[in-house]
């Protein structure tokens, strides 16, 4: 028995072939309009500061969804003067996207200010610096958490980031620090340990 289409009569077996390609079709369609980006690597460009391939280790999610970075020296002190920091880093897409992308990324760090110190940090990506929210979340160890995003266009194959901090010390000469600890790109938690 046949299927009653507006042309006539057509077979079951050409019928569910139609559907099942329709169907792929449309999920083909979508997957790239809303396509997630997949990362492959991380490359610590010449001009970091305080960081290096082997004091940035870089977990990438299995299917590449998810990328976090651990920053191990990306930390300045100072008692008198202003000190500065800075970290380049290249990440690497699998593939160049197919739509246009907005990428979300959560920087961590902590800031302990005495004296009248002060601290300033930005992320630069695409041209643009954004500074970071350095407020603390938890006043009792200065730590920080602030979200930052990247609209990268269709047929991006990388994302370049430039981490950038500086503190100046306050009149009383107190030791202050701020340092950058992590950066996380996607749902990393089913990872981790």
């Amino acid at each position: 028995m046949g299927i009653l289409s507006e042309g006539g009569l057509i077979s079951k077996e050409i019928g569910i072939l139609m559907r099942t390609a329709a169907i792929f079709a449309l999920l083909l369609c979508s997957t790239s309009a809303f396509a997630v980006p997949n990362f492959e690597g991380v490359i610590i460009g010449k001009k970091s500061t305080h960081c290096k391939t082997d004091t940035a280790p870089v977990t990438i999610a299995p299917d590449g969804s998810a990328m976090f970075v651990v920053f191990n020296y990306m930390q300045i002190k100072v008692r008198s003067g202003t000190e500065h920091m800075r970290c380049d880093l290249t990440l690497k897409l699998a593939e160049p996207l197919g739509a246009p992308e907005t990428i979300q990324m959560v920087v961590s760090g902590q800031t302990l200010l005495n004296g009248g110190a002060s601290a300033s940090a930005t992320v630069g990506m695409l041209g643009h610096n954004q500074a970071l929210n350095l407020d603390a979340i938890n006043a009792k160890n200065g730590a920080f958490s602030s979200r930052v995003t990247a609209n990268l266009p269709k047929g991006a194959q990388q994302l370049d980031v430039i981490f950038e901090a500086s503190i100046q010390s306050g009149a009383s000469g107190s030791s202050s620090l701020i340092s950058i600890d992590e950066l996380n790109i996607g749902d990393m938690s089913r990872y981790r340990d």
